[in-house]
């Protein structure tokens, strides 16, 4: 799916906007033509090998990703993204350093599945009431809510 939703991005589709019954017809055409119009702007050739995946966790966040561009066998830009849950996404010293994530006094830190099962049980509350408290810490009720009417 991963590899699906960046061939989108590249070519200018939104994942809130995006009219799901296109979604295969527009990575048919992507492959077939071994190309993609990034943004709907500018035609680059595309393999479908050119997409890699690294399987070693970046620094900052386990759910990143880094696009590097290349011409002439070139790297030319790198941009290295971060899904940091609840469906936002953010880039590399945009908004969130590493440090300000470590000083974050969460209620209820996760790192693994388990551990926010315990939580469950142990608490009676259930999934999204954890994360909820959890996310109050890195932004408002407001800014939370802006975000999730925008994905959902």
């Amino acid at each position: 799916a991963t590899d699906i939703a960046v061939l989108l991005g590249l070519s200018g589709e939104e994942p809130e906007l995006i009219d799901v019954s296109q979604i295969n017809s527009i990575v048919e055409q992507i492959k077939g033509s071994e190309s993609v119009v990034l943004k709907g702007k500018r035609k680059v050739a595309l393999a479908s090998d050119d997409v890699k995946f690294n399987r070693e966790f970046l620094s900052f966040h386990a759910n990143g990703m880094t696009f590097r561009g290349f011409s002439n066998h070139k790297e030319v830009s790198t941009e290295t993204f971060y899904s940091i849950g609840g469906g936002f996404v953010v880039q590399e010293n945009q908004q969130l350093k590493k440090e300000s994530l470590e000083k974050k006094n969460f209620p209820f830190p996760i790192e693994r599945a388990k551990k926010l099962e315990e939580y469950c049980e142990s608490t009676g509350k259930n999934i999204s009431e954890i994360v909820w408290e959890n996310e109050l810490e890195l932004r408002s009720e407001i800014e939370i809510n802006t975000e999730l009417k925008r994905i959902w």
